[in-house]
């Protein structure tokens, strides 16, 4: 937890959505005035989950509702005014090791999520915006075809297996899209490839370089999704690999217009904080800051 309010503070981080924290309950924490939502798992068998966010204590006055929904996504709302911010943390489930399970299995666990957070998408006040940051877990071996108008140009690709009978994330996620008027807005502008990635895979060569990243080393599983008609709104999405942590995942940045007109602060003090922080938000995705997730379950699809 100090490693997160440590790049927090260096970098002027408001908000961090975290993914796979392996914490079991669902607690909020207070450390150094920095606060910890987080939601967790009761069942010891799906102890890989967990998700939650961090919040500065700069923007503690822009934020409420937490709403723990379940272990694979959780929300907050940001009081941006007229229309509030509804901000989504998920982590879709990746694919399990067919070792150990069948494809059944694999493909009713990816269902049953991504059933899920469509279903509370759905039951969302219409006048909120929706802004949902974290692991898809979904790859795009090209250009998904058909699908334009959600996914851009400039998505990295990676490798998967044609021939595997299972279904991936990706298959779920691009129906989402469409269903719920979202898109990837990253992936219409383009960027340097290190800028993109953001896993690097279990089979990556030794030599793996993420300055040099190529689709059988590293992968993009994290992405900021927004409205349609709000993508412009991102002004920048970039991967940090040189913040150092223990995952094989790198945290990425976003930053965000606030064009709404902001909260009237309670205080002079508020108010002065708000000048100077309100025109944009800066959320950060970052994942496992517990223990390290085991190796059957690191598989993205």
């Amino acid at each position: 937890m100090q490693q997160l309010i440590y790049h927090m503070n260096k970098h002027h981080i408001d908000i961090i959505c975290i993914q796979e924290t392996h914490i079991p309950e669902t607690t909020t924490i207070t450390m150094d005035g920095f606060v910890f939502y987080l939601c967790g798992a009761s069942d010891p068998s799906d102890t890989h989950a967990g998700v939650g966010f961090v919040i500065a204590p700069w923007a503690l006055p822009f934020t409420h509702s937490f709403l723990p929904h379940n272990p694979r996504f959780c929300s907050i709302k940001l009081r941006t005014q007229p229309k509030q911010i509804h901000l989504y943390s998920i982590y879709a489930p990746s694919k399990l090791s067919t070792q150990y399970h069948t494809v059944a299995e694999d493909i009713a666990r990816k269902t049953k999520f991504w059933d899920a957070l469509t279903l509370s998408l759905t039951t969302t006040s219409s006048v909120d915006i929706l802004s949902l940051i974290g692991d898809t877990n979904a790859r795009f071996p090209e250009i998904p075809e058909h699908y334009h108008e959600v996914v851009g140009p400039h998505v990295w690709t990676s490798n998967t297996n044609p021939d595997a009978p299972d279904v991936t994330n990706a298959q779920f996620l691009l129906p989402f899209l469409v269903e719920h008027n979202l898109c990837l807005p990253s992936t219409f502008r383009p960027s340097p490839p290190p800028n993109k990635i953001t896993c690097k895979n279990i089979q990556a060569t030794l030599h793996a370089d993420w300055n040099h990243p190529n689709p059988h080393d590293f992968a993009a599983l994290d992405y900021i999704i927004l409205p349609r008609d709000r993508g412009t709104t991102l002004l920048s999405a970039k991967s940090q690999p040189t913040w150092v942590f223990d995952t094989h995942h790198f945290p990425v940045s976003f930053k965000i217009r606030v064009q709404d007109a902001l909260p009237t602060p309670k205080s002079t003090s508020a108010r002065k904080e708000a000048n100077q922080t309100g025109q944009a938000i800066q959320t950060l995705a970052q994942e496992r800051i517990g223990t390290t997730q085991t190796q059957h379950d690191r598989r993205a699809g």
